[in-house]
């Protein structure tokens, strides 16, 4: 189920904070810190986090809709909270109740603000590749490597890790997850990317020197922490997903507002077919990629068996349709569709983001037949 009073007061925090600042975020590509003072102060910071840990315990459903509703007006925003809120679900997948305490011992004025470092220089896809390497040394761990495209990092309070507790011939089952104080000795974050789209959104490398962590801070249990994450990673496709609708959804609202106060030939172009046939293919598109998403949601929170099946196909078919409904859109405008005052440019290049995080879409397509594949041998037969 959706909450729709944390909606209702997202929708206004987007009205006040978010819309009148998302063309400045995108023009000087500068993170939005009054942005994040406005998710702190809205409690948007403990979304993903149980009651018990503080949190507003927010179902996946209620998530995804908050995530929607700040990305049809600055997906860049979103991002922001999207890749705190990872971080936030990673330790939840993990039960970590003791990583969660020394989050608010370490910030005890504020909820801290996060990041996650997963994808390295030679590892995306390809978790078992992760070269970063937590040594055990009699006072907790050594913590060495690099991560790479880590969302927040420049601004995050503190990062979860995912490094190798074990030698890499034992591959996945001895990958754990780690708190790490950016302040800790060691800790270093490159400069902010610079990107085609989510501008505003700091993308950055975190280097681990011999950082000492100490052992409270292994969130979890150690060598389980792939498992973790790829719990994570099944409900933020879908918030990645939700993302994606959001992102059509802005689209989709610029071009029909646009059709009808643009003359040509002494009409609106919303009144000629061409015109009409697109805008009805774009929203057919964005209501199959928005039921998609919320079947998804509802699978994932009830954790039934094909879980992973519909996120995968959610983020799949939400993230293309984003990017071809803001093309649609920027076609729509004409000439000032490519106009950066406009709007419709800016979700076009945001839209290519998200077929990219949270696992490209080539890997979804590799999940989805893996998943198809192993309902046929069960016996069960592919129906939706």
């Amino acid at each position: 189920m959706v909450d729709v009073t944390v909606v209702e007061a997202v929708r206004q925090l987007v009205k006040s904070a978010i819309a009148p600042r998302a063309s400045m975020i995108e023009r000087e590509d500068q993170f939005p810190h009054d942005v994040l003072q406005a998710y702190r102060a809205a409690g948007l910071l403990t979304l993903a986090f149980d009651e018990e840990a503080r949190g507003v315990g927010a179902t996946l459903p209620t998530m995804c809709a908050v995530i929607r509703e700040i990305a049809r007006t600055s997906p860049a925003c979103a991002t922001i909270l999207l890749g705190h809120t990872t971080a936030c679900l990673a330790m939840r997948m993990a039960g970590a109740a003791g990583a969660l305490e020394a989050v608010a011992k370490q910030f005890p004025n504020r909820p801290a603000f996060l990041g996650i470092c997963i994808t390295e220089p030679e590892s995306g896809s390809d978790v078992a590749s992760i070269r970063t390497a937590a040594d055990p040394d009699g006072a907790g761990w050594i913590l060495r490597g690099q991560k790479r495209f880590v969302t927040n990092g420049p601004e995050a309070d503190a990062f979860v890790v995912l490094a190798r507790t074990a030698p890499r011939d034992q591959e996945l089952h001895h990958l754990s997850l780690f708190l790490v104080d950016r302040r800790a000795e060691g800790v270093s974050v490159g400069r902010p990317e610079r990107k085609l789209g989510l501008r505003g959104s700091s993308t950055a490398d975190v280097t681990f020197t011999d950082v000492r962590v100490p052992p409270h801070h292994l969130i979890g249990e150690a060598g389980s922490g792939f498992g973790y994450v790829m719990k994570t990673l099944d409900r933020t496709r879908t918030i990645v997903a939700a993302l994606a609708v959001g992102i059509a959804e802005g689209a989709l609202d610029q071009a029909v507002r646009y059709s009808q106060v643009r003359k040509q030939f002494g009409r609106p172009i919303g009144e000629f077919q061409g015109i009409r046939f697109a805008l009805a293919d774009m929203a057919a598109r964005v209501a199959a990629a928005a039921a998609l998403t919320r079947e998804a949601a509802e699978a994932v929170e009830g954790q039934v068996p094909t879980a992973s099946l519909f996120a995968s196909m959610a983020k799949l078919c939400a993230t293309e349709t984003a990017s071809r409904v803001a093309a649609d859109a920027v076609q729509v405008l004409g000439g000032y569709g490519v106009m950066a005052d406009y709007g419709v440019e800016r979700f076009m290049r945001d839209a290519k983001v998200t077929e990219i995080y949270e696992g490209t879409n080539q890997i979804q397509r590799v999940i989805i037949a893996r998943e198809l594949m192993a309902l046929v041998a069960e016996g069960t037969a592919v129906a939706f």
